[in-house]
C-alpha cells in the first residue's frame, strides 16, 4: 500500500508507480480514493516474449488523393526465410482529415472499418494489398494479423497520411 497526497486537488493529479524488481508476473491493480469517490484501475505484468516471425508493412511510393495505394506485407523467420502459406488478416481503416491553422486536424473522432480481407502469404512470404481510392485527405490505419502454421500470431499496425499532391493554389 502506498499514500500519495495530491499538492493541487483543483487539477487532479499524477503520480508514478514503480513495481520492485522482485515482482512476479500476474494481475496487478492500483485503488485511489478522491473527494468521496473510489477509483480502480487494473493491470498485467508478463515476461516479454519476442514473436517467432515479423510482419512489416510497407507502402508504394505513389501514394495521394485520388491516385491508386498499393502496398506489401512481408512475413520473415527472425533468420530472414519467408513463411509462405502464412494467414494474413487485412483490416484498412480511414479517417478525414483537414489542415487548420497549419495544424492537422481528424475530422472524425476514429478511424472507421472500410476493408478487411483474409489473405495467404506466396512463397515468398509476401501479400500485395491496395487502400481503397480517396477524394480527400485521408489518414489510413492498416493492421495485419499474421499467423504461421504453427499457430503462432503476430499483429503490425502502420498509418498512411493522404494529402493532397498537387495543389491548385501556388503562392510566390
Amino acid at each position: 500500500t502506498k499514500k500519495v497526497d495530491l499538492q493541487n486537488s483543483q487539477m487532479g493529479g499524477e503520480f508514478k508507480i514503480q513495481l520492485p524488481g522482485s515482482s512476479v508476473p500476474g494481475g496487478y491493480s492500483i485503488e485511489a480514493h478522491y473527494e468521496n469517490r473510489d477509483y480502480m484501475a487494473a493491470f498485467r505484468v508478463a515476461y516479454y516474449v519476442k514473436p517467432p516471425f515479423d510482419v512489416s508493412i510497407m507502402f508504394g511510393k505513389n501514394s495521394g488523393v485520388n491516385k491508386e495505394t498499393s502496398g506489401t506485407i512481408a512475413i520473415k523467420y527472425a533468420n530472414g526465410s519467408p513463411i509462405k502459406d502464412a494467414d494474413v488478416e487485412l483490416d484498412i481503416k480511414r479517417q478525414k482529415l483537414t489542415i487548420v491553422a497549419g495544424d492537422l486536424q481528424y475530422l472524425d473522432r476514429f478511424p472507421l472499418a472500410v476493408k478487411t480481407e483474409n489473405l495467404m502469404s506466396d512463397e515468398k512470404g509476401m501479400v500485395n494489398f491496395s487502400l481503397p481510392l480517396t477524394n480527400e485527405p485521408t489518414r489510413y490505419v492498416v493492421v495485419v494479423k499474421a499467423k504461421d502454421k504453427s499457430a503462432f500470431r503476430v499483429v503490425a499496425t502502420k498509418e498512411l497520411l493522404v494529402n493532397i499532391v498537387n495543389s491548385p493554389l501556388n503562392l510566390s
